[in-house]
């Protein structure tokens, strides 16, 4: 050590570009261990309120990361775009297409393609179950009134293999919309959320160019069902870990319960830990952390290395 400069205990890869969107490149950061790594890859979702941002990265990781790669697993945190200037369903398109990004280029990465874990909390645990939803109905990226779309370009290789997630962790995820907190009660009854604005949804219009918001509600709460991960829960959703706070005043308990039922129900390999005493977000802990790496070993790991 120089100076009182520690160098960093991992190889860093910055603003990788795994998509681009209206012209706009969004990016992820690779962080891979120096050696000993198990060629799983833990993608994080990065963002809050369904607003991304890029990470703040020093010489060293928060708790869980650090642990993650102590393990050996590599953790790619993902940038996508985020409200208000782009929609829901655009945003789950994004983290699809990054996990399809790695995919298509794990041997060059050094990295298994059938091992990729998709993690998040709040809104952007609500997007890692999403990326277990089936390819069949998932947002194509770019969106289809992207512009670039309609010039006449070759077909991009990425899009060829599956943005589905091999295994998910979500943290206090919002998991239904149109069931908030107790039945028939909508994210839009008494919502905890800071804006409304930000489940706003639009349909475009080839001719003007232009959008126009959905104001009828009955068609908006038809439309977040069919985004709901809840009503998405078929036989080949990949196993899924849930940490939720009993406490959670922002996004009900009752969110991650309903998708442990519906797992279940269909055969699906999930687990719940309900945290008694916590509420929206707590500090990473040793006993989570031992949950979290273990879940994800089992998981991971003993698809061969």
């Amino acid at each position: 050590m120089l100076g009182g400069f520690k160098p960093p205990t991992f190889k860093l890869t910055r603003d990788i570009i795994y998509g681009r969107k209206f012209g706009v490149a969004l990016t992820l950061d690779l962080i891979q261990p120096k050696s000993g790594g198990n060629r799983a890859a833990v993608l994080e979702l990065i963002g809050d309120t369904f607003v991304s941002h890029p990470p703040q990265i020093g010489t060293s990781l928060h708790a869980r990361e650090q642990g993650l790669l102590d393990r050996g697993y590599t953790v790619v945190y993902v940038t996508h775009s985020g409200v208000p200037r782009n929609p829901i369903p655009e945003i789950v398109g994004d983290v699809r297409r990054a996990v399809r990004y790695i995919r298509f280029h794990a041997a060059r990465l050094d990295l298994d393609p059938d091992r990729i874990a998709v993690l998040g909390g709040s809104s952007e645990g609500y997007l890692a179950l999403m990326a277990g939803t089936s390819d069949d109905d998932a947002q194509p990226f770019p969106p289809k009134y992207d512009p670039v779309r309609q010039l006449d370009l070759p077909r991009d290789p990425v899009e060829s293999v599956s943005g589905k997630a091999t295994a998910i962790v979500a943290y206090y995820p919002v998991t239904d919309f149109v069931d908030f907190g107790a039945t028939g009660k909508t994210v839009f009854d008494d919502s905890p959320f800071p804006f409304v604005g930000m489940l706003d949804l639009y349909d475009y219009d080839d001719k003007t160019m232009g959008y126009t918001r959905i104001s009828d509600r009955t068609e908006q709460l038809r439309r977040l069902k069919a985004l709901s991960p809840v009503h998405r829960v078929g036989r080949g959703f990949p196993p899924t870990l849930l940490f939720h706070g009993a406490k959670d005043t922002h996004v009900p308990v009752q969110q991650s319960e309903s998708m442990a039922r519906a797992l279940k129900a269909a055969g699906i390999d999930v687990e719940l830990v309900v945290k008694p005493t916590e509420g929206h977000g707590w500090p990473d802990n040793a006993a989570d952390q031992k949950t979290l790496v273990g879940w994800l070993d089992r998981r991971l790991l003993s698809k061969g290395q």
